[in-house]
């Protein structure tokens, strides 16, 4: 298929502007000996255990029930950043509505650093985006302290489903049910990207609570099409419970080279540009957000001790162990994606009011 032009200087500038960036702050790479600069000009000590939050306790917000993707990344991350802040980190479960719920009461809670959480910011701005009740809060005045990870999207089927190719699922008679984990979530958005770009005809169905109930509905037969983040998906495709059908990227994901990409099938131009609207807006992925306005010294010292511990060998290698892929980018950098994801085009605005019945 031919690639767009258009698409490929954007995901080119936005690149090269994220490579900058990342020199800028002294690169990413693990076990880096430069220290994180902090936003004021000063530098935060790795490994010192000091911080503007040094004793407290630092509550760690999850927007899903325990067991999930977040929830694990959440627990993965939560001793090294303790040590790393010379703080008590614990982490809380909130669940409700796609993760809104949390976030807005870590919005309306302390500002002072000791209410954070782990966001599911592209189903949650794209909420924003599309005027959902509820969904009110300023995304560009979010205090973004770091990306944990980013791992592609992928679409699956039961591995005993109607669908063995993504062809099946275009030219089949009968419209798809699609799993979702809630109206304001990443999979709700992906599950009605492919309904629209391909013109399914399929119902997009936000009553599970977990990603595990999801997946037991597929097998079941209750739903025939899951959108998920590829290391959780893996393991249910391993485990031969489910098959991949389609990713949502510009090429195949190494992991499932049979599986065709989105960008391997033909688009109109309208189709790009919501599709590549919805790619920046993804990029920002598993995000650590404090709320807006929070403390100037409590941001800089969380982005600095963030980043000591995803340069650090201990983390990377907590990581692998737990089969949880890390994607780390700067506060300052999902600052400037998050800036924007909240100016997108009109084509993707309509998409998402009509993506949640608005």
């Amino acid at each position: 298929m031919p690639k767009h032009s258009l698409v490929r200087a954007r995901a080119l500038t936005l690149t090269m502007a994220l490579s900058l960036l990342l020199a800028a702050c002294g690169g990413n790479d693990a076990g880096s000996d430069e220290q994180p600069a902090a936003a004021g000009g000063g530098e935060f000590a790795c490994g010192s255990g000091e911080s503007v939050l040094s004793g407290e306790t630092v509550r760690l917000v999850v927007g899903t029930d325990p067991g999930g993707g977040y929830d694990a990344y959440a627990r993965m991350i939560a001793p090294f950043l303790a040590d790393e802040l010379g703080a008590e980190v614990i982490v809380e479960n909130q669940p409700g509505a796609g993760g809104l719920s949390a976030v807005n009461s870590m919005i309306a809670g302390e500002k002072d650093g000791t209410h954070i959480m782990i966001m599911n910011a592209p189903g949650n701005i794209s909420s924003v985006l599309a005027g959902v009740q509820g969904a009110s809060f300023p995304v560009d005045e979010l205090s973004f302290i770091g990306r944990v990870a980013n791992e592609p999207y992928i679409i699956t089927g039961a591995a005993d489903g109607p669908y063995t190719t993504w062809d099946d699922v275009v030219e089949a008679d009968d419209a798809p049910k699609i799993g979702s984990t809630g109206l304001g979530s990443e999979a709700y958005i992906n599950g009605a990207l492919v309904n629209e770009i391909f013109d399914l005809g399929g119902e997009v169905i936000a009553g599970y609570d977990s990603a595990s109930e999801a997946e037991l509905g597929l097998v079941s037969g209750d739903i025939q099409l899951f959108p998920g983040n590829l290391d959780s998906r893996l393991q249910q495709i391993e485990a031969g419970d489910a098959i991949g059908l389609l990713s949502i990227t510009d090429k195949p994901v190494d992991a499932l080279p049979d599986v065709p990409a989105i960008r391997d099938f033909d688009l109109t131009k309208e189709q790009d540009e919501l599709l590549t609207a919805h790619q920046t807006l993804s990029m920002i992925g598993r995000q650590l957000i404090g709320p807006p306005g929070m403390d100037e010294q409590a941001l800089t010292d969380l982005r600095g001790a963030m980043q000591c511990v995803f340069e650090g060998d201990e983390l990377q290698a907590a990581a692998e162990e737990q089969e949880r892929p890390i994607s780390y980018l700067t506060g300052e950098e999902t600052a400037e994606l998050a800036a924007k994801s909240a100016d997108a085009p009109d084509v993707y605005v309509k998409f998402l009011q009509e993506a949640y019945g608005l």
